[in-house]
């Protein structure tokens, strides 16, 4: 009957023959070209936190209901653990991840990745914020509060891992927490069970974990109900799990950079769309997924533990700093070069400059010794001509009597009298050897009433030429003392003859000694009965500045030099009857201060 079938379309008759051909093709058509269509597979990884088994328990209903939202695509599931995550990641044979957040930090700042959802808790009625830590202890511990941890064995999976460790370690950095708290961590190893197993074997006295991981293990009758205790709980009000911490952005899904950016539009408009009473929310312990969560709190922890991948470490910072500001250590490095050696130089100079100073000291003190003895020298010269004269009379007048022959002479008493005048010339040679001898200074202990009175008798031959007496005044019998002898004689003597000088300079024929001591000090006080000061102490202490006819200049510095060597004082001052008074000021040091 196909010869007789007739079609009338728009005025046009078409044969039975070619209709029944058009409805033939119109069927195979669909085999031929779609037949051979497969999907795309897409791979979609996750992080296997508690263990491969269980991240596919979780997270498979959700990749089976994708399969069936959208068939033109196969999704495959890749649990992973958390190097071999990052290795895929870096190696871009994923397409999509779902990680938790601290991974989301660690990977979404180095790699590209765009957060297209993130999962909703059941807890609180649903909430995108359910990620944080718990410090749990067993039941029967001594321990109420978190402080009490501290310096004690506590264990987590891993150091890196933000509910079981990093959450914790962020919220003891404040300053109630003791620095010593996380001192003793151990690092147990993935999954989180096994540090719940470790706390129950009593391997250590607390255990950070994630929150819910407690109250999963117990629901799912891995745990017994009060068999754990969680310190320091701060779970918001309707929080069926306990926590230690705040809590932080829950799980996220997120696309790479070699996904396909319409899939991934698809992705996102089906997992919005998931029931929360699903069973594919149920499985993965969620009430469905919601928009990408702020993370800015979780970047601020990752910078407060130093640990954000974009962080560069403080070694680097520094060499990123110098090579900036290379200037700044070009200067460093030479003032630390030319500071060291100009501080040498400086030294050596210095070092230099005192030897030298102290020799030119010798040398003053020696040519104001040397004009000591031209002071004394024609007193010393007739004091020596006595006792010559005495021993010529003695030897003279033995050879007169010998010569008479007069043999009767007592010759023991004869050569004793010679041996006393030897003698004599002999103390006398010795005193001034010692004013003229250039010594180094010694220091020792002495007895300064002896030394005055021996300087006195020296000095006393150069008064009686000028016709001037010398009191002693107060002077103890004996008078510990311990410095420079030689130096202390040449301070009475140049103290003594000025005195002398100037009370015979002004017709006058006194000079007064007076030693007073305390228990701080001994004062030697020295005064004449001239015409006063001509100069102000200052300018009469000035080296080569003399206001004598003869004089050398040198006296008074050297006395100055003398005093102070010994940390005492020296001041020259004019009394109310006319003269100058001398005073030294020594300060008393205790026998036993110093060795004899």
């Amino acid at each position: 009957m196909l010869h007789q079938m007739r079609l009338r379309l728009s005025g046009y008759n078409i044969p039975g023959s070619k209709i029944l051909f058009l409805l033939v093709i119109f069927i195979i058509c669909p085999f031929v070209y779609g037949g051979d269509h497969k999907p795309v597979d897409v791979s979609i990884g996750v992080f296997a936190d508690r263990g491969v088994d269980e991240a596919k328990s979780r997270w498979q209903p959700t990749i089976r209901w994708l399969n069936k939202q959208i068939p033109e695509f196969r999704f495959h599931l890749i649990a992973l653990e958390l190097e071999a995550l990052q290795a895929e990641v870096s190696a871009q044979r994923l397409q999509f991840i779902i990680i938790n957040p601290s991974e989301s930090i660690r990977l979404g700042r180095l790699f590209p990745l765009s957060w297209i959802a993130t999962l909703i808790s059941p807890l609180k009625g649903g909430t995108s914020e359910a990620t944080g830590s718990v410090l749990w202890v067993r039941s029967d511990a001594p321990y109420q509060r978190v402080n009490e941890l501290s310096g004690k064995s506590i264990g987590t999976v891993n150091r890196q891992a933000f509910g079981g460790f990093m959450a914790m370690a962020h919220e003891v950095l404040a300053p109630e927490f003791p620095v010593e708290l996380l001192s003793e961590v151990k690092e147990i190893g993935y999954p989180h069970e096994k540090v719940v197993r470790a706390l129950q074997e009593k391997r250590i006295e607390a255990a950070i974990l994630p929150v819910c991981l407690v109250e999963s293990m117990i629901e799912n009758k891995q745990l017994e109900p009060a068999s754990l205790r969680a310190l320091g709980n701060r779970a918001p009000a309707g929080f069926q799990c306990q926590v230690s911490t705040r809590l932080y952005p829950n799980w996220g899904f997120a696309m790479t950079g070699n996904a396909d950016r319409q899939l991934a539009k698809k992705i996102v408009q089906h997992l919005l769309a998931m029931q929360g009473n699903s069973p594919e929310a149920k499985a993965a312990q969620s009430l469905g997924w919601t928009v990408p969560e702020n993370q800015v709190e979780l970047d601020r922890l990752f910078k407060d533990l130093g640990l954000h991948p974009l962080q560069r470490p403080w070694w680097q910072q520094v060499k990123l700093w110098l090579v900036q500001h290379y200037y700044i250590l070009l200067i460093a490095i030479i003032l630390l070069t030319v500071l060291p050696v100009q501080y040498m130089l400086l030294s050596f100079r210095f070092r230099c400059n005192n030897i030298k100073l102290r020799q030119m000291q010798d040398s003053l003190q020696q040519i104001q010794r040397q004009s000591l003895v031209d002071k004394l020298g024609s007193s010393l010269a007739h004091e020596l001509n006595q006792p010559l004269s005495a021993i010529r009379l003695y030897a003279e007048g033995e050879l007169s009597r010998q010569k008479k022959g007069n043999s009767q002479t007592n010759i023991e008493i004869l050569l004793t009298k010679i041996r006393d005048q030897v003698v004599r010339i002999d103390d006398l040679v010795k005193r001034l050897r010692k004013i003229m001898r250039k010594e180094p200074t010694s220091k020792g202990w002495f007895d300064l009433s002896q030394l005055l009175q021996e300087t006195c008798t020296l000095v006393s031959l150069y008064a009686e030429r000028f016709k001037v007496d010398i009191r002693i005044q107060n002077i103890p019998q004996t008078l510990p003392f311990f410095g420079d002898r030689t130096g202390l004689e040449q301070l009475i003597v140049n103290l003594l003859t000025n005195a002398i000088d100037a009370s015979a300079g002004a017709g006058n024929h006194l000079v007064f000694i007076n030693i007073t001591q305390t228990k701080m000090a001994i004062t030697l006080c020295i005064q004449d009965q001239g015409d006063g000061l001509c100069a102000s102490q200052a300018e009469l202490m000035v080296p080569f500045v003399t206001s004598k006819v003869n004089g050398v200049g040198l006296g008074l510095t050297v006395c100055r030099d003398v005093v102070e060597a010994h940390q005492g004082t020296f001041c020259l001052k004019n009394c109310s009857n006319n003269g100058v008074e001398a005073i030294v000021c020594f300060p008393l040091i205790e026998e036993d201060s110093h060795a004899a």
